[in-house]
């Protein structure tokens, strides 16, 4: 397995589980895909606030999460499987620029309004917080007024608008100092 290559070389960033309650923030497996498929990445709802379309098959899910876990020795990224009940609901990502932390994350339609999106984001910032990061931010889409909730219940506020690919995205940040 990679990710245990990864941590045993102690190459890039350790992406640790970390559990509360119902909800597990984990490295994704092999085997994660079936659900991944079933919960998220075929769910048009949970794709329209996203930068991909939805999966048409499982081997498409399959393929992504291969990809990521390969990722997981090359890179200085985090990326989260989030599992609820062992199931693959949902991915959070941190991509570490310079000083600032950028997080984005995507959870099943039938999964909103439940807290677990803000609760997993929460944990996930908590942890980083202890490992001394500090700054972040998220882009969101003016019109994912639940994706707005969850960054504003932790915390974040809107500091800028920007345009791209004729969509307005506001710029949300958090700075734990």
């Amino acid at each position: 397995n990679l990710y245990l290559l990864k941590k045993k070389m102690g190459l890039g960033k350790e992406t640790i589980r970390i559990a509360h309650m119902n909800i597990v923030l984990r490295p994704f497996d092999y085997n994660d895909y079936v659900s991944a498929f079933e919960n998220w990445t075929s769910d048009r709802r949970t794709a329209q606030h996203l930068s991909w379309n939805p999966h048409k098959s499982c081997k498409d899910t399959e393929n992504l999460i291969r990809q990521w876990i390969h990722e997981y020795v090359q890179t200085e990224n985090y990326r989260w499987c989030i599992d609820f009940h062992g199931a693959s609901i949902g991915c959070l990502e941190v991509k570490s620029r310079k000083k600032t932390h950028e997080i984005s994350y995507c959870l099943g339609s039938k999964y909103w309004n439940q807290g677990i999106m803000t609760c997993a984001l929460q944990e996930c910032l908590n942890y980083l917080s202890q490992n001394n990061m500090t700054e972040f931010m998220a882009l969101c889409l003016d019109a994912n007024d639940k994706s707005k909730r969850v960054l504003e219940k932790n915390g974040f506020a809107v500091t800028a608008t920007t345009q791209q690919n004729g969509n307005t995205y506001l710029v949300y940040t958090k700075s734990t100092v």
